[in-house]
């Protein structure tokens, strides 16, 4: 953990642009590591297998992130459409 900590906090950061958040993942690819030990195939590196963990969870990440920043500009859009027609709908009186 030690060895690997700093380089893979580093790698995330540079991806993430957010030091918060590549903690987290830092701390959660060595979680997946040990959970998912018995696969590791010793023929690649150890430092390789772990900067893939990493790599693809800050890429769940963006991707998750992403989504949500969709979903949120849908819901904008259709907040903008209605505040439109209520300003253009003719005032009954």
């Amino acid at each position: 953990y030690e060895r690997y900590k700093n380089p893979i906090m580093g790698y995330l950061k540079t991806i993430l642009q957010d030091e918060r958040t590549a903690e987290e993942l830092t701390q959660e690819t060595f979680l997946k590591a040990y959970r998912s030990r018995e696969t590791y195939v010793p023929t690649a590196k150890v430092s390789t297998w772990l900067f893939t963990i990493a790599k693809n969870g800050a890429y769940d990440y963006l991707s998750k992130k992403k989504e949500n920043l969709i979903r949120i500009s849908d819901d904008e859009e259709s907040d903008f459409k209605n505040t439109i027609e209520q300003i253009e709908s003719p005032v009954l009186d």
